[in-house]
């Protein structure tokens, strides 16, 4: 496997960890009412769980195919 593979998979989790406490600070902010408080961040780490599996899964899992620069300056130009 390619490093930076693991050095975009270090930053989607890393920035995404940062957006998400973000997040749950903002819902502990304005969901006063506990349940309400609770689901959404239920839900919240639903969310977290699923785009950090996806997003690693598509970065880590990815083949490493070479990229015909050749062929994408003929479709720019």
């Amino acid at each position: 496997l390619l490093p930076w593979r693991f050095y975009d998979a270090f930053l989607l989790w890393f920035g995404g960890i940062h957006g998400f406490n973000g997040l749950r600070q903002v819902i502990n902010d304005y969901a006063h009412n506990p349940v309400t408080n609770r689901v959404l961040k239920i839900v919240l780490i639903g969310l977290l769980i699923g785009i950090f599996a996806l997003g690693t899964a598509a970065l880590v899992l990815a083949p490493n195919q070479p990229v015909d620069s050749a062929a994408i300056l003929s479709v720019l130009i």
